[in-house]
């Protein structure tokens, strides 16, 4: 063998002989989980984030839409 190869494997390091073979999946710790809470209550304490999410899953019609678009904006030139 060539001194490039038995340095290489000395250090540990492998070559890569399949390239059509698939990745290896390593599993992650489960323990560091925390738990999903319901979707009708979200996480996040901005208005914008909630309602880019719930628009996303819930998918409503564009007259919901435009209700809650005239509620932001009440509640904007309240403040």
């Amino acid at each position: 063998m060539s001194d490039y190869l038995n340095n290489l494997l000395k250090t540990g390091r492998t070559i890569l002989e399949d390239t059509k073979a698939p990745r290896r999946i390593e599993k992650k710790a489960v323990s560091g989980k925390k738990p999903i809470g319901a979707m009708d209550a979200p996480t996040d304490n901005d208005p914008h984030k909630v309602l880019i999410k719930k628009t996303i899953q819930e998918k409503p019609k564009k007259s919901v839409l435009i209700e809650e678009f005239k509620r932001f904006i009440d509640s904007a030139e309240a403040i």
